[in-house]
């Protein structure tokens, strides 16, 4: 039998060294994406408030009040004295408390939102929450935001409620709320722009959206 081929005199041992990387990152590449990140923290704590059907408050062992968005999923917009809500958006509010309110939770922390809320998991025992949520018809699977394998999960959730009539399903079109959302960003620019107007010197104001108003009923608001 002959002497084995050396395999760094075939390719070359320059280009052994500058392959391997290559071959490296194509092999990770090639890995199911089923293997997702995990959380990047777990904290445990008992919730005390639950401020719409998508966020909570919780307070750990050692007096931290964390406030968390849950990951996954979005619940239509609840009212606020200046600001308007979707319809839902109460009995989202009602069907999370009454999930949570005043509960020991484990919160599985994913990231951290624009407003530097915790985006999480909420776990009661071995209930995921945010599932529920999507299953019972109260928020939708919040398909910008999610990786695997939750996708696949809370979209067959959302699937299912919306076969089976559930919670906000019972409409007949509903509005997802983050198209909500930027009708009202549109709607606030467009009443900025109106309030602005247009001085013209021979002292009448003509609004951008086409009303005109004398400059001196101004003062008398």
């Amino acid at each position: 039998m002959g002497k084995g081929k050396n395999w760094k005199n075939v390719f070359g041992g320059g280009l052994v060294t500058h392959l391997f990387p290559a071959f490296a990152i194509l092999l990770f590449l090639a890995v199911p994406t089923c293997f997702a990140r995990g959380p990047i923290r777990i904290i445990e704590g008992n919730v005390t408030r639950v401020s719409d059907g998508d966020t909570i408050q919780v307070v750990d062992n050692q007096g931290t009040k964390v406030k968390a968005r849950l990951y996954g999923i979005d619940a239509p917009e609840i009212h606020h004295p200046n600001k308007q809500g979707q319809p839902m958006g109460e009995e989202a509010l009602i069907a999370l408390r009454s999930k949570v309110n005043r509960q020991r939770v484990r919160l599985e922390i994913m990231d951290l939102d624009q407003y530097k809320r915790a985006v999480a998991i909420v776990w009661l025992g071995n209930r995921n929450i945010n599932r529920e949520m999507v299953a019972g018809g109260w928020a939708w699977a919040y398909r910008q935001y999610l990786d695997r394998p939750h996708a696949s999960e809370y979209i067959g959730a959302e699937e299912n409620a919306r076969r089976e009539g559930k919670g906000l399903w019972q409409q007949r079109n509903p509005q997802p709320p983050w198209d909500f959302r930027k009708g009202q960003k549109r709607q606030s620019a467009k009443a900025d722009d109106c309030s602005k107007g247009l001085h013209l010197p021979w002292g009448r104001q003509e609004g951008s959206c086409g009303g005109t108003i004398k400059i001196g009923e101004l003062f008398q608001r």
